[in-house]
C-alpha cells in the first residue's frame, strides 16, 4: 500500500481549498475597482449645514404675484411682480443685470436648479458618476433621474456648488426641481422617508447661502417640509387637485398656504373657472406654455376680463 496522497490528489484537494477563497478575492478586487470607477462614495448623511432659519431674507407674502422665465429672460418685465425666477445657467450678464434692477426695486428673484434630476448639457454634467443616474425623465430629452437614496458626497458637493453660483449671481432665493421621485419611474428605489432626507437637505443648504428656497411638486410631504420651506412652486396643481387638497396643506395646526406662497404654473389656456378655484384655495396661478419663456398670464387679469361691464 502506497504511503501519503499521489500527486494527482494532492492537486485536485489544493484546488479544492484554494480555488473558492480565488473567486473571493477576484470579486473584492472587481467590487473595488467598479467603486472606485463610478465616484461612487456614499455616507450615513447628507451634509449637515444645521437648521437655518433664515431671518435675513427676502419675504413676500402669501398670494403674491410672480412670473417664471427659465427660456430666457424677457427685455421687459412687469415692475410689480413679488418673485421671479430664472434658469441659474441659461442667462446672460445683460439678463442678470435686468433681474438685479428688479430686485433693487423689491422684486425677489431665484434661480432654478435641478436638483433631482441629471441635465446632459449642463456645464457641470460631466461631474456626476455614471452610476448614480437612472431611468431618463420622461418628456425632457437629456434629463435622467439621480439616485438620492443614499446620500452621496459628489451629489452633494454638485449642488452646493451650483447653490454657491446662484447667491454669487446675485439671486435671492433657489427652486430646487425634481425633488419628487420617491413617486416616479426613477430606475431606483427612494423611499419617502430618503426622499425627506434629500429634501431636507436641499432646504438646509440654501438658508445657509442666505436664500429663500421654494418646495417644489411634493405636495404629499408639505406637512413634513413646510417648516424648512418658505414658499412652494407647483405645475398643474390646479388641474391634477393637488391644490385643492386640504389634507396636504396642513402645516401643524395652521395651512401652508395661511403664511407662504404657493405660486402654480398652469399648461393650458387662461380658465376663469381655475382662477376661482385656485382664489379658494390660496394659491397664486398663472397660465403659460412648458417653454417658459413668455409672459404668463395671471389670474387677476383673467378674473378682471370676466368681470361684467358696468351699466
Amino acid at each position: 500500500m502506497a504511503e501519503g496522497l499521489g500527486p494527482n490528489l494532492r492537486v485536485r484537494r489544493w484546488l479544492v481549498i484554494a480555488l473558492p477563497l480565488l473567486v473571493a478575492v477576484l470579486i473584492a478586487v472587481t467590487l473595488i475597482l467598479h467603486l472606485s470607477s463610478s465616484g461612487s462614495d456614499n455616507s450615513d448623511k447628507w451634509p449637515n449645514f444645521g437648521n437655518p432659519t433664515c431671518s435675513n431674507c427676502a419675504k413676500f407674502a402669501s398670494m403674491s404675484s410672480f412670473q417664471l422665465f427659465l427660456g430666457g429672460v424677457p427685455a421687459s418685465i412687469p415692475s410689480h411682480l413679488s418673485y421671479v425666477e430664472a434658469d441659474l445657467f441659461d442667462i446672460s450678464k445683460a439678463q442678470i443685470n435686468r433681474l438685479k434692477t428688479l430686485a433693487s426695486q423689491g422684486t425677489v428673484i431665484g434661480c432654478y436648479i435641478d436638483a433631482g434630476t441629471y441635465e446632459s448639457w449642463r456645464p457641470d454634467a460631466k461631474s456626476y458618476p455614471p452610476s448614480l443616474l437612472g431611468k431618463g425623465d420622461i418628456g425632457w430629452i437629456g434629463e435622467r433621474w439621480v439616485d438620492i437614496a443614499d446620500p452621496n458626497a459628489t451629489i452633494a458637493q454638485i449642488l452646493e456648488k451650483r447653490v454657491k453660483l446662484c447667491k454669487e449671481r446675485g439671486f435671492q432665493a433657489v427652486d430646487f426641481d425634481n425633488v419628487d421621485g420617491y413617486q416616479n419611474n426613477t430606475g431606483f428605489k427612494i423611499s419617502p422617508t430618503q426622499q425627506l432626507s434629500f429634501n431636507t437637505f436641499l432646504a438646509n443648504l440654501a438658508h445657509h447661502y442666505g436664500l429663500l428656497v421654494a418646495l417644489k411638486n411634493d405636495l404629499d410631504q408639505i406637512k413634513q417640509l413646510a417648516p424648512k420651506f418658505d414658499f412652494a412652486v407647483e405645475e398643474s396643481c390646479i388641474q391634477y387637485q393637488a391644490c385643492q387638497n386640504q389634507q396636504n396643506l396642513a402645516d401643524g395646526e395652521s395651512k401652508f398656504t395661511a403664511t407662504k406662497a404657493i405660486f402654480d404654473v398652469e399648461y393650458q389656456d387662461p380658465s376663469a373657472t381655475v382662477c376661482r378655484v385656485a382664489k379658494n384655495s390660496n394659491v397664486t396661478v398663472n397660465f403659460t406654455r412648458l417653454q417658459l419663456s413668455t409672459v404668463e398670464v395671471s389670474c387677476q387679469s383673467v378674473l378682471q376680463d370676466s368681470m361684467p361691464a358696468p351699466q
